[in-house]
């Protein structure tokens, strides 16, 4: 049932794209500002947030084992891993900031980046090369998330495990009414900060696993020995999500002769506007790579 929740919700998304509808998260909100205003420990609270509704899943499950052979099962399944995939639409984010790139306005190009993942505009940009990069590493954790963290925890878990991650990832980059009105020195405010400090805590752990695979699936489909090496060496280090798997996927499309950007503009529009479609065909690649492993895990177990 894992695997073919996974083939529904791909053929899903190929037809009507990021699906808006299931994408509603304002009950998190509620739930996760009630609970924080209750409950000064972070993590007490952030388990209440994310433990309650798996186990409104999980009861679901229960209770829908066996009904009409499995049917209702499976679109449990596929309705959680719907509404547990990213936000927004990934695709249609890098066309945007394609479209100013094309047109070298890089002003445009940065402030359309900021609705990939998770660029900010903190981020210090002061030439097209700095901005490219800082996109790329972006763009690169927003499809691992938005897809690849989410799978791996529905293949280990099921239903509950893509939720988990999902709420948690959500919970440490929500803003909490408190923290709009209260004071700095508000204690509803704090708490609120250390639910999300806490939850990004958890997420970060979440994640080391299924990114390094992902890291993996760039070697089996772009240059296996470089990727390799540097998943081998660099692999354990605690370097930040985006920075690892940027240089995994570089390892895994350019041999150690790749130079940066030209500086000539024309040159470096169309080498970065290259990279990027290199980048998106690696993470395309690298979906089907996962599809055949969770098949054949499928015939094995």
């Amino acid at each position: 049932m894992i695997f073919f929740s996974v083939l529904i919700v791909l053929a899903i998304l190929q037809l009507w794209g990021s699906l808006k509808s299931v994408h509603q998260d304002a009950w998190l909100q509620h739930w996760a500002q009630l609970v924080s205003d209750k409950i000064a420990n972070p993590a007490i609270s952030l388990s209440l947030v994310v433990v309650l509704p798996l186990l409104a899943v999980a009861m679901l499950d229960l209770l829908l084992d066996d009904v009409l052979l499995g049917l209702l099962s499976l679109v449990l399944y596929v309705w959680v891993l719907l509404y547990s995939l990213g936000r927004g639409e990934f695709n249609e984010s890098i066309d945007h900031y394609l479209m100013s790139w094309r047109a070298g306005n890089f002003e445009s190009a940065y402030q359309k980046a900021t609705a990939i993942g998770d660029f900010s505009q903190n981020e210090a940009i002061d030439n097209p090369q700095a901005l490219h990069n800082k996109v790329r590493a972006a763009m690169l954790y927003e499809g691992y998330q938005r897809w690849f963290a989410v799978v791996f925890w529905f293949l280990v878990l099921g239903p509950a495990g893509a939720l988990a991650y999902r709420l948690c990832y959500l919970a440490g980059r929500m803003v909490l009414p408190s923290q709009i009105q209260a004071q700095p020195a508000d204690s509803e405010q704090a708490r609120g900060e250390t639910l999300q400090q806490q939850a990004l805590q958890v997420t970060h752990y979440l994640d080391w696993l299924p990114a390094r695979l992902l890291a993996g699936a760039f070697a089996l489909t772009g240059r296996f020995e470089t990727t390799a090496q540097y998943l081998v060496s660099q692999g354990t280090d605690n370097k930040p999500l985006p920075e690892l798997l940027d240089s995994c996927a570089m390892a895994a499309l350019y041999d150690d002769s790749q130079a940066d950007l030209s500086s000539e503009q024309d040159q470096a529009i169309a080498q970065g506007e290259r990279e990027i479609s290199a980048v998106q065909g690696l993470l395309s690649r690298s979906v089907m790579c996962w599809l055949v492993a969770i098949a054949l895990l499928q015939l094995i177990l």
